[in-house]
């Protein structure tokens, strides 16, 4: 069913607000927050996979297409998941093709820069339609933090609803909202690489060779690293009995307004970013350096190291990216050591995930998904009835096992299946002779009914 007049005119003016609003990358998708129960990211991936999977079967069975394998060439470089800290999980969440430029050489792109992109600033708060919205000027909206450090000493805040401190300030409604714009943006501007959020997850959008335009002149040469911020307010700001107030973001970067203060990243996010900077090393040689970037809007193309979105030359943002955490020689000093860490472990490990042309290797993370399920993934239990996508799952999992066999393994499950299926037909054979040999007898009747 499509739009209606109303929904279209809604949508319109939501569109112009937006646009008015100047909202960028970490904007909300709408104007209300959201305070619905996160859900689980690593199903929601798997089953993008289903998806992309079946359309690609619908389109050889209606024989309008074949069923395309990525090229094992060189170009082709998914990271690997291995030698991250234990507690990153890794995701392998694909961004739309039209959220990039596809690389179509069989060599590997030079890569001479790493760019740092910030989000999740304006899903605090944004300005549309002359108010002010988001996280923390929304009705129940935000929630108060309190973390006792000695006997005279706490520390209290005002942060987004269902923020978990314990997960490095992480929150579920504000990366989901990130993650569906990066994934799917209205324009190749947006989109990066690499996604770590506050708890130390790695988002794996794609090949490294892809080619995203969010940083500027050096899109072609550099590989882009997203960060989740998070933002709070100081109780000393505002009162606990405040049901209203206008909470801007901002304040802490040099330049910018607001009342809004930043967290630093995470332990965990320091820790995943330094792992992921020590295996691009590996890859690419011209990043063995400790240079980075120093000035706002100074970087050219030219430029080889580390550098943030807002230092590139023509770049415009409302935003500061990075700003409140590397702005000093010593945040930079700590990042290098912990790369430096990090250097030798990551060593051992592949950088990049290994190229399989068969039809197995595409349906990989069927198989991936039916370990997480666990040892009675295929089988009919609970879950079935829990979790709907247990059975899309377990079902494409059967299909690459399937496709994973070589000819002779092959004909003989399908010879088990053919002797199965005429033991069946034997068997349903016999019940109906049964049955006719019954309807042909005549029937015993008792001694008062039987003719005199």
């Amino acid at each position: 069913m499509g739009l209606s007049s109303s929904q279209k005119a809604k949508l319109s003016q939501q569109s112009s607000e937006n646009a008015d609003a100047k909202k960028t990358a970490s904007s909300p998708t709408d104007k209300n927050y959201s305070t619905e129960e996160a859900k689980e990211s690593d199903w929601l991936s798997l089953l993008r996979n289903v998806s992309d999977h079946h359309d690609k079967v619908t389109g050889v069975h209606n024989n309008t297409s074949t069923y395309e394998v990525p090229s094992p060439t060189m170009s082709k470089r998914l990271l690997s998941a291995e030698g991250f800290p234990p507690f990153a999980k890794v995701n392998y969440t694909f961004a739309s093709t039209s959220a990039y430029n596809p690389w179509v050489k069989d060599t590997a792109r030079e890569v001479k820069q790493i760019v740092l992109h910030s989000f999740g600033q304006p899903w605090h708060a944004y300005k549309a339609s002359g108010k002010w919205l988001g996280a923390m000027n929304a009705q129940g909206g935000r929630m108060h933090f309190l973390q006792q450090i000695t006997d005279s000493y706490a520390i209290q805040a005002w942060l987004p609803k269902d923020t978990i401190p314990t997960r490095g300030m992480y929150n579920a409604n504000r990366i989901s909202s990130c993650l569906q714009y990066f994934l799917n943006p209205p324009n190749r501007k947006e989109g990066v690489h690499y996604i770590i959020s506050r708890s130390g997850d790695l988002y794996i959008t794609g090949d490294a060779n892809n080619l995203y335009g969010s940083a500027g002149g050096l899109s072609e040469t550099c590989v882009s690293i997203a960060l989740e911020e998070s933002l709070y307010l100081d109780v000393d700001t505002a009162s606990f009995d405040v049901t209203e107030a206008t909470w801007l973001p901002g304040g802490d970067p040099l330049g910018t307004e607001g009342n809004l203060h930043y967290w630093d990243y995470s332990p965990m996010q320091y820790a995943t970013l330094a792992t992921l900077i020590a295996k691009l090393r590996l890859a690419y040689p011209d990043l063995n350096s400790q240079t980075h970037s120093t000035a706002v809007r100074s970087v050219s193309s030219s430029f080889t190291g580390i550098t943030m979105r807002s230092h590139i030359s023509g770049m415009s943002s409302d935003i500061v990216d990075i700003s409140p955490h590397l702005q000093t020689a010593k945040a930079w000093t700590a990042l290098y050591t912990l790369i430096e860490e990090q250097q030798t472990a990551v060593s051992k490990y592949n950088v990049w995930k290994t190229n399989d042309e068969s039809y197995s290797s595409y349906l990989g993370w069927a198989e991936e998904a039916a370990n997480a399920i666990g040892p009675d993934a295929m089988s009919l239990n609970k879950q079935m009835s829990n979790n709907p996508a247990v059975s899309v799952i377990t079902g494409a999992y059967r299909a690459n096992l399937e496709a994973k066999m070589d000819s002779s393994s092959y004909r003989y499950q399908a010879a088990i299946r053919n002797s199965n299926e005429s033991s069946l037909q034997l068997a349903r054979q016999g019940v109906g002779r049964i049955l006719e040999q019954s309807a042909k007898v005549t029937p015993a009747l008792p001694e008062v009914l039987k003719e005199e």
